[in-house]
């Protein structure tokens, strides 16, 4: 367990991220597809997920739905999902608050006590939180879009599928028809660091009531895969993690945004809240079992990006501070971002808001997934 001393550096350090001093949050929330003016708030209708790595042996998913009162209290039925094991959660007892008008985040126990740091993006569409604990975790908060002019969308989207409990990533690009089925292409998969040919064929979405959506993916050769989750953003995103352990018993969380129709570099540009979660499950690798980086990427539109945050490898704590890094953007919105950290390839969205990324392209890197999330501008 961490000292109190190192407790209040951590917060300090993630304090120091934050663009902008003081401010509240207020209890703005986006329901339109492209307004972006609501003020930084976790309020309403969420779905967590929570990717937790205690030890080689003990790794879950906790999701389910969830209601942020205008105190920031979270309350909610969650389900654990471990290998071959599923039990049911409350989730009562801790309080997202909004730091300062960038969306910066603390999530603290009822009584106080911090558990993790980090942000709210643009829109309040998604929260990343992670970093305030002595293992590696990382808790999202994805808004499912609810209004009537928001439903899921047909089209090309990139997703990324993570399966932290045994060191797995596949991801690419899936066509999905007006009807929800998704046929997969250019799907590569990291196992530990070797990067192969992924054996997907299909990703397929049915969306639901209130933003509810339900996953399917097809594999060679094996049964289909069930997921459950929102669609966020009026369908630029989607998240959503596995719920049928008969087929495969390993939890899963699974990431898509919808892909634009013609991109370049200038798409990823500003501040950025990113989080990314990586896990091996190789105990012969003289490495971290699993990994957490919580911090804002800051992109120039042109190819050059800096990360400042903090990394949690197993419970060790390390500073990035002003790193230096690339990326690149092709026309259909594959996504290549590059520091030393890691090398990772996905997609951003039509808006240049969500970006979601897995791969990595060379065999160096774990298996991982990046999440980034324009931050609100200061004037929201």
């Amino acid at each position: 367990m961490r000292t109190f001393l190192e407790s209040c550096l951590i917060s300090t350090i993630l304090l120091a991220l934050s663009a902008c001093g003081g401010g509240g949050g207020g209890d703005g929330v986006d329901e339109g597809d492209d307004a972006v003016a609501a003020a930084p708030a976790v309020l309403g209708p969420y779905h967590y997920f929570e990717l937790v790595c205690r030890s080689q042996s003990f790794r879950f998913i906790e999701a389910g739905p969830v209601e942020a009162d205008a105190t920031g209290v979270l309350t909610g039925e969650t389900q654990r999902y471990f290998d071959f094991l599923t039990t049911p959660e409350s989730l009562a007892s801790s309080r997202v608050t909004v730091l300062a008008n960038d969306g910066a985040l603390e999530n603290t126990q009822l009584d106080g006590d911090a558990l993790r740091r980090g942000g709210v993006g643009e829109g309040n569409h998604l929260a990343m939180l992670a970093a305030g604990d002595d293992f590696p975790n990382l808790a999202l908060l994805s808004r499912p879009t609810t209004n009537s002019g928001s439903a899921f969308r047909a089209g090309r989207h990139h997703f990324v599928l993570f399966s932290p409990s045994v060191g797995e990533t596949n991801w690419g690009k899936v066509d999905v028809a007006g009807d929800g089925s998704g046929v997969v292409s250019a799907a590569q998969r990291n196992v530990n660091g070797a990067i192969q040919l992924s054996s997907m064929e299909t990703l397929s979405f049915l969306p639901g009531p209130n933003g509810a959506v339900a996953l399917s993916s097809g594999f060679e050769g094996g049964p289909p895969l069930e997921f459950e989750g929102v669609v966020s953003d009026g369908g630029r995103l989607v998240m959503a993690s596995r719920t049928d352990e008969r087929s495969d018993p390993r939890p899963m969380l699974v990431a898509a945004v919808r892909a634009p129709a013609d991109a370049d570099v200038g798409l990823f540009a500003g501040r950025y809240w990113i989080a990314a979660f990586f896990s091996r499950s190789d105990e012969d690798l003289d490495e971290y079992d699993a990994a957490t980086l919580i911090g804002v990427v800051e992109a120039d539109g042109v190819g050059g990006c800096t990360l400042d945050g903090v990394l949690n490898a197993d419970g060790s704590f390390q500073r990035v501070e002003d790193e230096g890094g690339s990326y690149a953007i092709e026309s259909d919105g594959t996504f290549r971002l590059a520091f030393v950290e890691f090398f990772s390839e996905g997609g951003i969205d039509e808006q240049g808001r969500h970006a979601v990324l897995g791969g990595s392209g060379v065999g160096q890197f774990p298996p991982h997934m990046v999440l980034l999330v324009r931050q609100p501008s200061p004037a929201d």
